[in-house]
């Protein structure tokens, strides 16, 4: 037993009592009797483990403090050289979200039994975020070929990172995302997840939020609890940057995705001085309410802006879609189960999905706070091509773009929610998947952070054909845009 206490207490470097005494030296004289009493604490935490006893990890201070209280995050049962992270068993599809049984976590969300949300909630919610939703979707579309992005995953993410910062740096978020407080943002963060959780047998709509934390800093169990609770998010802790945790990031954004983005994820790396890492994700899959036979699909010409190209077309015979049409576009909407949307916007002849985008005017249609009154519901013959396509991004010029630039420079960041470490983000890393075939739709995501031309009324049918670059989103029942693309290249 002495010498299990022994080695425990050799692996507490000087360096760690030294650094929560200079911390808090400037504050309170006695925090140095507290760091030491605290390192005999993860002493005997680190002895019990050895023994298999269960250890505490991270336990939120229960009374305000006008200072954060920071504590080291520990592994459980956790050695002097760190083992490789357990490999988790990926389902066929995801079953979630799940907590993914890695080395290293330390805390795991609760997630409710039956999540539920009133529409007039989501629409109040909306309201707030129809700004941020516009204007990133024209920021993160703009570009040349094929290009895909999460409105709700990047919401989720940016939203943990809200918690985690102050002052000026959180103030910037919250405008983007339309919240006056960090408490209201909270709330809005829990009600989105709860609203966009479907796991059933023909429709999956899935979130999952994960928090990184490295050992050799300190964190407030404060806001580490606030993840966990409020945005369901499940907290690792390790040596970030370590070929072990950069493989463990890479398992959990598997597990969760389903190995559909392994192609992006596999060179997924954490800076091995990151302090913290955040993850979020989504994943979604839904059937057709009115699906296409595979034996009308047959190969045609898309006119890709490098040239005409042969890909498999769907067609289909419906009157259970929706015909849309205004300033230089038309759209159609398509029903997934649950009342799930993908709609496919085309823009007329001479235009571009860059000329919709900069206009913005198909928002009115899209947007569930429009009031959209060209629309009719004729016999559509539609055509449009099977597709597949897949993105990742950088998004640290656009969401400076948008207004959020003080958390990205080291002189300006204020991460002192989460802790005091000279702490900046560095890399936002987002990836998507979306593809669409006769069954129905799926898109998979992750990121490590006024008078409109009312026109011609369509005639009784319509020939809807979709060859040539176009627009298309993915929606929630609640109307929530989940992705959205520009396809060039089916």
């Amino acid at each position: 037993m002495n010498e299990e206490l022994n080695k425990a207490l050799e692996q507490i470097s000087d360096s760690h009592i030294d650094e929560a005494a200079s911390f808090q030296k400037k504050r309170f004289p006695w925090i140095r009797s507290i760091a030491a009493v605290l390192a005999i604490l993860i002493a005997w935490t680190a002895v019990w483990g050895e023994l298999g006893f269960p250890a505490t990890i991270i336990t939120p201070t229960t009374t305000a403090s006008s200072e954060p209280h920071l504590q080291t995050p520990t592994t459980p049962n956790a050695p002097t050289t760190p083992t490789a992270p357990t490999t988790p068993t990926a389902p066929t599809t995801p079953i979630g979200p799940i907590v993914v049984p890695l080395s290293g976590l330390v805390a795991e969300p609760v997630y409710p039994e039956q999540p539920s949300v009133q529409t007039d909630q989501m629409l109040d919610i909306y309201k707030s975020l129809n700004s941020f939703f516009g204007a990133s979707i024209q920021e993160f579309l703009s570009g040349e070929g094929n290009r895909a992005y999460s409105p709700v995953n990047v919401y989720m993410a940016l939203s943990m990172l809200a918690q985690t910062s102050a002052g000026e740096s959180r103030q910037q978020i919250l405008d983007l995302l339309g919240a006056a407080t960090i408490e209201e943002l909270q709330a809005q963060t829990a009600c989105v997840w709860n609203a966009h959780y479907l796991n059933s047998e023909r429709t999956k709509l899935l979130l999952a939020n994960s928090l990184w934390l490295d050992n050799s800093n300190l964190f407030d169990p404060d806001t580490v609890q606030i993840l966990a609770d409020n945005y369901y998010a499940s907290v690792y802790a390790g040596d970030l940057g370590s070929g072990e945790m950069n493989e463990a990031l890479r398992q959990w954004i598997d597990a969760q995705t389903d190995g559909l983005l392994t192609e992006h994820s596999q060179n997924l790396e954490l800076d091995p001085t990151s302090v913290f890492a955040l993850a979020s994700i989504i994943y979604f899959k839904a059937d057709w309410v009115q699906s296409f036979s595979e034996s009308n699909t047959a190969d045609g010409i898309f006119h890709s802006t490098e040239g005409d190209i042969t890909v498999p077309f769907m067609h289909s015979r419906t009157t259970a879609s929706a015909y849309y049409w205004g300033d230089d576009y038309t759209a159609v909407r398509l029903s997934l189960d649950h009342g799930n949307a993908m709609w496919l916007i085309l823009p007329d002849e001479g235009k571009t999905p860059e000329d919709l985008l900069e206009s913005g005017a198909y928002l009115s249609t899209v947007l569930p706070t429009a009031s959209v009154e060209n629309v009719a519901y004729p016999t559509i013959h539609l055509t449009m091509p099977k597709f597949d396509i897949s993105a990742k991004s950088d998004l640290i010029p656009g969401i400076q773009n948008l207004g959020v630039t003080d958390i990205f420079s080291p002189q300006t960041a204020d991460l002192s929610s989460l802790t005091d470490a000279n702490a900046y983000v560095g890399t936002i890393e987002h990836a998507v998947r979306v593809a669409a075939d006769e069954d129905g739709v799926l898109g998979v995501a992750y990121t490590v952070i006024d008078a409109p031309n009312y026109g011609m009324p369509p005639e009784d049918e319509v020939d809807f054909v979709v060859d040539r670059p176009f627009l298309f989103m993915v929606t929630s029942r609640f109307g929530m845009p989940l992705f959205a693309g520009v396809v060039e290249q089916p």
